[in-house]
């Protein structure tokens, strides 16, 4: 960004020829007349600065019994002075200004940063259901709205902040920690279990609880209702009003594990043949400096850039290297030992992935099978879990009758 403020405004190389150096540039730095790159060449100081200050040293050189010499012009001032009898490059340059000009009105580059779960292309392909795309206008885009959309489309994000700047779209969001109780923006709700199982332990702080400790429930029923009654003296309901139901409720669950692997599997010798060319894209047209590589199998490797003037001014150009490396594929099988301890490993990355979230695990009860084909780690894992989410409020005025009787 500084080089190209300097083009701008233009730069000097200057050559200070004086008895007293020091001082020049003592009193310069008091003026705070800004220079730059001060180095010692030839028992003489050389040092670059803005036309505009340099016009200022006329009465320090005079102080001072100094002169200056300009050694280099550099920058876009002089590139027109140069060439401003040249109509055709004054005509480029108010052109190129002009593309400039146009380009920043659209979008070149949507990121999105603070995602894990929910990945890159998942989060694209989404904003390209609501008509955000790369090559629109910037102000037909709704920073609001967007931030609306994506909070109701993904259940996994609890914060969502969009900017503009310069020519890109940047999508800030936060994920939820806990995959099982989803925060909606509702006012008044259920909480609704989202699997089956046993009532572990139940503290309500809002709502009207329907189950208790012992009670087994099924995926969807109402365990906390957002709808509070008011009971006469003979235990009657006069009158309710909803809230959002609020408790820590915590679930006995049954989870059935099973995974396969199969017996035989491929595995890929890289040969070392290897063959690379370079690209550019303009906008959506691509074009290729080489041809594909005549191998049977091969992975592509692909390395992007796309050209920037700065940090957020990105122009529709992109370039980069592709390189094709040309593999064999093998065919082997797993032993016993080799896959048990495959399917051993994938069992310990999903248990502690539940533990992560927050999933306390009481038993697991998981053996391997083997048949003429594959390997089968297969069973049950018993679990307590926050299993339940927020729905709409469904309790209807048959149930009211059942809280009546149990008063």
């Amino acid at each position: 960004m500084t080089e190209l403020i300097n083009f701008f405004k233009g730069v000097l190389v200057v050559r200070l020829i004086s008895n007293t150096p020091e001082r020049f540039l003592n009193i310069c730095n008091a003026n705070r007349i800004k220079m730059w790159d001060l180095q010692l060449k030839d028992e003489n100081y050389c040092f670059k600065i803005f036309p505009a200050e340099y016009y200022r040293l006329k009465n320090i050189l005079k102080k001072t019994a100094s002169k200056t010499v300009i050694t280099e012009k550099h920058g876009l001032p002089f590139l027109l002075f140069r060439y401003r009898k040249h109509n055709c490059f004054a005509a480029g340059i108010l052109l190129a200004f002009f593309m400039l000009y146009i380009i920043s009105l659209f979008v070149w580059d949507i990121s999105v940063e603070g995602n894990v779960m929910v990945t890159d292309d998942v989060i694209l392909d989404a904003l390209k259901q609501e008509g955000i795309r790369h090559g629109m206008f910037l102000n037909r885009i709704s920073c609001d709205e967007l931030e609306k959309y994506l909070r109701n489309t993904f259940d996994d994000l609890t914060w969502v902040s969009v900017e503009i700047n310069g020519t890109r779209l940047i999508i800030h969001v936060k994920e939820n920690d806990e995959d099982f109780v989803i925060i909606r923006d509702n006012k008044e709700c259920d909480l609704t279990a989202s699997r089956n199982g046993v009532i572990h332990s139940i503290i309500t702080r809002s709502g009207t609880p329907l189950v208790h400790v012992g009670d087994e429930v099924a995926e969807g029923e109402v365990l906390v209702s957002g709808r509070v009654f008011v009971y006469d003296d003979y235990g009657t309901a006069i009158s309710e009003k909803e809230v959002c139901a609020d408790a820590d409720i915590l679930i006995e669950t049954v989870y059935e594990y099973e995974d396969v692997l199969k017996m035989k599997y491929t595995y890929k010798i890289f040969t070392g043949k290897t063959k690379k060319f370079l690209y550019v894209k303009i906008f959506d047209a691509m074009v290729r400096i080489g041809w594909n590589p005549e191998y049977d199998n091969y992975e592509t490797l692909l390395t992007d850039d796309q050209i920037k003037i700065s940090e957020n001014f990105y122009l529709p150009v992109h370039y980069g290297e592709i390189t094709h490396s040309e593999y064999k594929e093998e065919t082997a099988k797993y032993t016993e030992q080799e896959a048990q301890k495959i399917l051993n490993d994938r069992l310990s990355y999903f248990l502690e992935d539940l533990e992560e979230k927050g999933v306390q695990i009481i038993q697991k009860d998981v053996k391997m099978y083997k048949d003429a084909y594959r390997y089968t780690y297969s069973g049950t894992i018993s679990v307590i879990e926050p299993a339940y989410i927020q729905t709409d409020i469904k309790v209807s005025d048959e149930d009211i009758g059942d809280l009546n009787e149990r008063n």
